[in-house]
């Protein structure tokens, strides 16, 4: 006999394909009692799935949620992305996806291991900023990473899920955003994702152990705190219309699976389609290291990443790290 979960999750496939079963042909066909397909159906509704009923005729989904759900995420194809890797989906993280990814990574959980939240209470991007994850709106998602790559491409790890994850913004609205460096995406001059890179060494050889790479995105919603208003925006903002997010989560996870099969050669056309979307180039910046605030012109960027920079007193420099404000006419970001 199925276990309850397997039972909901076998009626959601059979109503999904579109057809009208009575409680008794789901009963026959699965094995179990009606009572149990009543309770996996009642389940489904609890999680926000719309499923018409009519005496002597049956069962039918009628619309389904906006869920971050492996059943969700699975219907897009985002479960076959990392075969055999677990997909984690919480409707709430206390702390950050990161945060409960890197304790996973510790634990030996293995390369492609995803952590998808549908909010968070501790959300964080660079430098420690909070990153605003309300429920029902982004898609906050972690990927643990073993790829075992040259110690050399690391650098490029951001840089490469940034390229990623423009591939699935595009894909599912249509638009690809623009890239300012190193980590935040941008649609019509607002913020929609940040990309947060975190690596483990190993003690004794100093390897890289594993990478954990944090996307939030937001996906729905067209209003913002006051703090953030002017500076975020939405998927749903720049499309002029919803999104699915599990659709979305799926997109994600397909295009990091496709990041981490590159070949050698096949990188630097990655990094020259992220140098075609990067709105910094060319751009007066501001590079803010420790204590340290130089304002500049941003020249070009290097094939290993980094940001070249000619700063007012003409010295040229290639930066590697640090904060760079981009400026702007109405302001800085």
């Amino acid at each position: 006999m199925s276990e309850p979960s397997e039972t909901k999750q076998t009626v959601l496939a059979m109503l999904s394909q579109g057809q009208t079963l009575s409680g008794e042909e789901l009963s026959r066909r699965l094995g179990v009692t009606r009572a149990a397909v009543w309770k996996a159906v009642e389940a489904l509704r609890a999680e926000g799935y719309v499923i018409a009923s009519r005496t002597r005729v049956g069962y039918r989904l009628a619309a389904r949620p906006d869920n971050l759900s492996p059943e969700e995420i699975t219907r897009f194809g985002g479960a076959d992305a990392f075969p055999g890797a677990p997909l984690y989906c919480y409707a709430c993280v206390e702390g950050s996806t990161n945060q409960l990814a890197k304790e996973l990574a510790l634990s030996g959980a293995p390369h492609g291991t995803a952590v998808i939240a549908d909010t968070q209470t501790g959300g964080r991007g660079r430098f420690g900023r909070p990153f605003f994850s309300p429920p029902g709106r982004g898609v906050y998602l972690s990927l643990i990473a073993r790829p075992g790559w040259p110690p050399e491409r690391y650098g490029l790890l951001t840089i490469l899920t940034a390229a990623a994850v423009s591939d699935a913004v595009e894909a599912v609205c249509g638009r690809r955003p623009a890239v300012k460096w190193v980590n935040d995406l941008l649609l019509d001059g607002l913020k929609i994702a940040g990309i947060l890179t975190e690596l483990s060494f190993e003690g004794e050889s100093g390897q890289v152990d594993s990478a954990v790479i944090g996307i939030g995105l937001n996906g729905n919603g067209t209003t913002f705190p006051d703090e953030l208003t002017g500076i975020a925006g939405s998927l749903e903002m720049a499309a002029g219309r919803p999104v699915v997010r599990a659709q979305l989560a799926a997109q994600l996870l397909c295009r990091l699976a496709d990041m981490f099969r590159l070949r050698e050669e096949d990188i630097p056309a990655r990094v020259a389609r992220y140098r075609a979307d990067c709105v910094t180039l060319g751009r007066t910046v501001t590079v803010t290291r420790g204590e340290r605030r130089e304002q500049g012109q941003a020249l070009a960027l290097e094939d290993d990443g980094a940001l070249r920079v000619r700063f007012g007193d003409g010295r040229v420099e290639a930066v590697r790290s640090g904060e760079v404000t981009l400026h702007i006419e109405d302001g800085s970001f």
